[in-house]
């Protein structure tokens, strides 16, 4: 978790002459100057990624009535092996507006207009929107694993203004007398696609914005609703049990990232229990760690489900790449979010002054013509090499990436050098074992498109690479593995039951060559441990399917099982750094699979339990006397700015495991307040409080606080510990002391 470091390096690269695809890239000669070190740490784990995508609606009404080659051309760019490999698409339930109106195909907002499935009350037209519906296959067979459906309005006449784009003044437009008929409506398309389409839908999300500023006449689909939110999510619920669906509730893609609370805290806990998974944009808000916090809280899947960004039609604007990929990393560093994906990656090349797509196209003639920008690029500097299943990991740069995956034994760090100068890297491997002696580099720059350019050099686990001005690099090192740092313990599937250290199975499995597997929808297992993490490990092959795995009743991520090579006793997943204490881990048969692969079996080897600790404060009693009323405080600087937050431990007779994460809080004038120092358990043992740091920035200037009684009598103290770094040992004993008439406490040096 160290951050950067300044030290002072000689580097001479010599001049090298690379040929792209008939393009001459020099590489610069690099003289002497700082060299910026950046440690990279595959202990401390984050998220564990679904995915990347795109959302369907517009694009998909145009492309997908493009000719077959010139669309799946298209598709190929976008899906493809060989273009940005997605792996998620978002399908737009379109409302279909009034057809008397006619104000939605128009400038860059060509084709916006959606045709709905229920186009009067109770007439049902299965054979529109067939240019979306078309995308939608081509995702699919191009091995998209990962389905979401959406809305963004509900037909026009269940509307107050009977207009799909809003109300007059941007005032509410549902009406509530329709919220059974528009839960019918969704569900009912999502049934139709898989019975008819072949599409499972994993999620359905029936909001779009619902507090943003659609407007009768305007260009594109949107509603505001408010006070229904509820009602419709819990219809919803009941009808898709009702039509025998297994597919999930998501809400409810703020435009905002600081709004998502707010429409959050109004649902009643009935509806909160029924969703799967939360949803936000990143067009606005910097609230990205207390959204975080938030949801882990509420044990919810998170997606950055909608961002689009660009300015002038330029289509090699690298300020386009670079604004994408800061937004990118900070939602992925920040917020956490388990899949990131992107609004329209195509777009009209006419009447468009902001340039979001990541494909322009002609949509006014019959040329098929189109063109690929600079975000196109940047995106697959992403999504090529951060795959699926990819764990993200600590890397001491807020302008990098790091993610590391156990299955293929590779890193990827991303980096983002965002300024007019080129800055020289060393990254310090020095917490892997062993990996390859060179990185396989590409990068896109004002005159590069994810470029492959010349191998970086790994020599004594430093990796010794440049980040050229106004670039986003990727860096993929292969045959890297290491060994987790604190005690792991091992346990075989086999060992069976319901205590610490054994599995429980539930449902249909069957032990088959030294492995439990099952392939029975909702057939599911649970492992209990105790300590700071845990990894799965299984089979995957050509008959595994889609895998749901979560940790504490927490977030159920998937992971996609299929593999065209044959493997057992293989990495499958990793839970993100925990507080210390006992855990759960729970895999679960979803039913669902790869387009690719022949089966849904989930085949379960082993699991293996990690306590490491990392940076922790211990604070040992050496009194012999009881001591009651604990109060633990602790502040602390992050970015220059003081934390403070405490916790009432009770009494001091035991092993009291806490944890300090500083995610979320409030700003109270002279320090940052929150709920960051958190007790996770009390359990029999010697008399030690833990303060385990689960924050992955510096922590500095730490001062720890402690108030306590002695045959009623209160004592305080505290300690200057600086810079939290590695594990800190304290002991407490309350013998000498003076007493402190003003404030009515004994006061002394007892905690050393």
């Amino acid at each position: 978790m160290k951050k950067i470091r300044k030290i002072t390096s000689i580097i001479c690269v010599l001049t090298v002459v690379l040929t792209l695809s008939g393009i001459v890239i020099p590489v610069e000669e690099v003289h002497a100057q700082d060299v910026s070190v950046v440690k990279v740490d595959p202990n401390i784990q984050f998220q564990t990624l679904e995915g990347w995508g795109i959302n369907l609606a517009w694009w998909g009404n145009t492309i997908g009535n493009w000719p077959e080659d010139k669309r799946d051309e298209i598709g190929e760019l976008l899906f493809g092996d060989n273009g940005l490999d997605m792996n998620i698409v978002r399908f737009n339930i379109g409302a279909g507006d009034n057809p008397t109106h006619d104000h939605m195909n128009s400038g860059c907002f060509l084709n916006a207009e959606m045709e709905g499935y229920e186009p009067e009350e109770g007439v049902w037209n299965w054979n529109g929107d067939e240019g979306q519906r078309n995308m939608l296959q081509i995702a699919k067979n191009k091995g998209v694993n990962i389905f979401e459906a959406f809305a963004n309005s509900a037909p026009y006449w269940m509307t107050k203004s009977g207009c799909t784009a809003g109300n007059v003044l941007s005032l509410p437009n549902f009406k509530p007398e329709y919220t059974d008929a528009f839960a019918e409506y969704l569900v009912q398309v999502v049934k139709h696609a898989r019975d008819y389409w072949g599409i499972d839908f994993r999620s359905l999300e029936p909001f779009n914005e619902p507090d943003g500023f659609w407007m009768k006449g305007r260009p594109q689909e949107g509603m505001i609703i408010w006070d229904t939110q509820n009602d419709i999510l819990k219809s919803l619920h009941d009808k898709i049990e009702e039509n025998g669906l297994d597919t999930q509730l998501t809400a409810m893609d703020v435009w905002s990232i600081d709004k998502l609370d707010d429409h959050y805290d109004y649902y009643e806990d009935i509806t909160k229990s029924y969703l799967y998974q939360l949803n936000v944009h990143s067009y606005s808000g910097d609230n990205r760690r207390g959204v975080n916090a938030f949801v882990e809280q509420e044990g919810k899947r998170l997606w950055m489900s909608e961002f689009g960004c660009g300015d002038g039609n330029n289509h090699n604007n690298i300020e386009n790449g670079t604004k994408l990929a800061e937004i990118i990393i900070n939602d992925l560093r920040e917020m956490k979010p388990d899949a990131w994906l992107y609004w329209q990656p195509v777009e009209n090349e006419e009447d468009r002054d902001d340039a979001w797509g990541f494909i322009h196209a002609n949509y006014k003639d019959t040329s098929y013509k189109y063109w690929i920008k600079k975000q196109y690029y940047t995106y697959g500097q992403f999504s090529k090499f951060i795959r699926a299943g990819y764990k993200l990991i600590d890397i001491g740069s807020k302008d990098a990436i790091g993610a590391y995956d156990e299955d293929s034994k590779k890193l990827v760090i991303l980096m983002l050098n965002n300024t007019d100068s080129d800055i020289n890297y060393n990254y310090d491997l020095s917490k892997f074992n062993e990996m390859d002696e060179h990185a396989v580099v590409h990068r896109t720059s004002s005159q590069e498109n994810l470029a492959h350019i010349e191998d970086a050099s790994i020599s004594n686990k430093q990796l010794t690479a440049i980040a050229k001005a106004k670039s986003i690099t990727t860096y993929v090192v292969s045959n890297i593995d290491y060994i987790p740092l604190g005690q792991v313990k091992e346990v075989d599937n086999n060992i069976v039951g319901t205590d610490i250290n054994e599995f429980n199975y539930v449902g249909n499995w069957n032990y088959e060559n030294g492995n439990h597997i099952s392939d029975v929808r909702d057939s599911y297992a649970e492992f209990a441990f105790e300590g700071t993490g845990v990894k799965l490990y299984g089979n995957k092959g050509r008959d595994y399917g889609m895998v749901g795995v979560s940790v504490d009743d927490g977030a159920e991520i998937w992971i996609d099982l299929f593999s065209e090579v044959s493997k057992e006793d293989t990495y499958i997943f990793s839970s993100k750094r925990l507080a210390p204490g006992t855990h759960k881990i729970k895999v679960r048969v979803t039913g669902d699979k790869n387009p690719f692969s022949q089966g849904c079996g989930v085949g379960i080897n082993c699991a293996r339990g990690i306590d490491y600790r990392g940076e922790q404060i211990n604070i040992s009693k050496t009194d012999d006397r009881e001591i009651t009323d604990v109060k633990l405080g602790i502040d602390f600087y992050i970015d220059g700015k003081k934390h403070y937050d405490y916790e009432y431990l009770d009494t001091f007779d035991n092993t009291k495991q806490t944890y300090l994460k500083a995610n979320g809080g409030n700003n109270a004038l002279t320090h940052w307040a929150g709920d960051f120092l958190k007790l996770n358990s009390s359990k029999n043992g010697p008399a030690v409080i833990e303060i385990t740091n689960l924050d992955d920035r510096d922590i500095e200037n730490v001062t720890v606080h402690i108030d306590f009684k002695i045959d009623g009598t209160w004592h305080y103290d505290y300690e200057d510990i600086s810079n939290l770094d590695g594990i800190i040992n304290l002991t407490l004993d309350a013998h000498d002391g003076s007493f402190n008439i003003i404030k009515n406490r004994y006061e002394g040096d007892y905690l050393k």
